[in-house]
């Protein structure tokens, strides 16, 4: 019962000037400027989808992922690779292909799995990192890594010949 009162507030408080800003920051006609003011928004949700937005410029995917935290209780463990954000946001910086190469780089030495996974996929991620990665512990960052379309073609049939 405690989920759906959960449910209900999240509904109440989600307000037609929240759709706005959330619809603007999905956006692909959103301007790098628009993208860097919602990312800094109050409302979580809108600052994912401005943070996820290709049109979101390194420089702001750099503040959110270096910048202090701003969403109280989701700090996360991983802030031992000298990043001190949200998680969550960091997440989603992740998967953007235009988060800068060092930042993709301390996230793929994340302690975090899931960090580590989406890095490894990302196609900015530098190839030496990425070749890294080919060779974590874990099979999905591993799979990640090799999915990534920024890996040339010989080193994923390599990887592929020493994984069966």
């Amino acid at each position: 019962m405690a989920s759906w009162d959960g449910w209900v507030c999240w509904c109440r408080s989600y307000s037609r000037q929240d759709e706005r800003r959330h619809r603007a920051a999905q956006s692909s006609a959103a301007s790098p400027a628009v993208l860097r003011r919602l990312a800094r928004d109050s409302v979580l949700y809108i600052r994912e989808a401005a943070i996820a937005n290709p049109n979101t410029s390194p420089e702001t995917l750099r503040q959110t992922v270096e910048g202090p935290a701003q969403t109280a209780g989701l700090k996360h463990w991983f802030t031992g690779v000298g990043i001190d954000s949200d998680y969550w946001l960091c997440r989603v910086a992740a998967t953007n292909p235009a988060c800068p190469p060092d930042i993709l780089v301390r996230l793929g030495r994340s302690n975090d799995l899931g960090l580590r996974r989406l890095a490894a996929g990302n196609p900015s991620l530098p190839i030496e990192q990425t070749q890294s990665l080919l060779r974590d512990p874990d099979p999905w960052v591993a799979q990640a890594a090799a999915d990534n379309p920024g890996l040339p073609a010989y080193l994923r049939a390599m990887w592929q010949l020493t994984t069966r």
